[in-house]
Parts: C-alpha cells; sequence; structure tokens
C-alpha cells in the first residue's frame, strides 16, 4: 500500500465517523426517534457526537425541575450571600463602632474588620476539606455555626483583643 492509499483510507474513515448513520436519519423521517429529554445528566449531543448549537424544539422535552425544595434553597442561598455579603462589605461601620466601644488605635482595631474580610476570602481550602471529608451540608453547617459563634461572642466581647479573634478569625 503507498503512502497515497493510506491517506486516502484514512480520510475515508474520518469522514465516517463524523457522517451520521443512514439508519438514524430513517429513523428520524419515520417518527420512531425518542424526543431527547433535557435534564443535567443529559447534554445535547447531535448523530455524530458533537453538541448541537441549533436545536429543535418539537425534539426536546423539558423535565419541571422548580418544585419542592428547590425553591427554599433557593431562598436560603439568597439570604445567606446577603448576610455574608453585608458583613463583607460593612466592615467600615464596624470598625467605627469598635473604635468607639474599646478606645484603641485605628491601626489595632482595623485587625478585627481585616482578618475577617480576609479569612473569609481565603477559607476555600478548609471548606474544600470540610467538602472532600464530609459533604456540603455538613461544610454549609459548620460554617453557618462558626459565624454566627464568633458574631455572638464578638457583641459580648470585653476587649479589642478577643474582638480580634472572635470577628477576625472565628468570624472570617
Amino acid at each position: 500500500m503507498t503512502v497515497k492509499e493510506d491517506q486516502n483510507e484514512q480520510e475515508s474513515e474520518v469522514v465516517q465517523l463524523f457522517e451520521p448513520s443512514p439508519d438514524l436519519n430513517e429513523r428520524k423521517l419515520n417518527g420512531t426517534e425518542p424526543p431527547v429529554v433535557c435534564s443535567h445528566e443529559t447534554p445535547l449531543k447531535s448523530e455524530n457526537g458533537l453538541d448541537k448549537d441549533v436545536i429543535n424544539k418539537e425534539d426536546v422535552q423539558f423535565n419541571d425541575m422548580d418544585r419542592g425544595w428547590s425553591w427554599v434553597v433557593l431562598f436560603a442561598s439568597f439570604g445567606s450571600f446577603m448576610l455574608i455579603g453585608s458583613c463583607m462589605n460593612g466592615v467600615g461601620i464596624i470598625h467605627a463602632t469598635l473604635l468607639e466601644l474599646h478606645g484603641e488605635s485605628v491601626g489595632l482595631t482595623s485587625w478585627a474588620g481585616a482578618l475577617h474580610t480576609g479569612l473569609a476570602s481565603l477559607g476555600a481550602p478548609i471548606s474544600s476539606a470540610v467538602l472532600d471529608r464530609y459533604s456540603c451540608r455538613a461544610a454549609s453547617v459548620l460554617a453557618g455555626v462558626c459565624y454566627v459563634t464568633g458574631f455572638l461572642a464578638t457583641a459580648f466581647s470585653p476587649s479589642i483583643y478577643c474582638t480580634i479573634f472572635t470577628l477576625g478569625i472565628l468570624g472570617g
């Protein structure tokens, strides 16, 4: 076999891989092809295995995924992101209150808010380890308990050093 014949044979194999089978086309024309069901587990693929860019609406059936606990999860996640975001962006207000409450220097008092924001942002390796070891629910509950405990303990902290620990480290 020459090199030219070998190349032609390889090209014909490649073309055969990307052409849909005639049997599949006949089933689609006869109407015996089952409709594609869309969910998070079934990606839409064309007959040749490539992703479909254009989908015929008559060939697709969508499952109803918005029922039951999905709405509770939606509102709970919205609430948690709202609280965490407002606490991280409200560090300046907390800082002014801590300055007034403890009467310490600006530099020392700013450690509480800086640690809170920094540790909350850099906590991904710890949360990833908890997620891998246990579950998403355990990680969420642990994070919530730490956050609430840190803020409640900050409300009753007698000194700025205790506040740095409770708000900065435990709450962060």
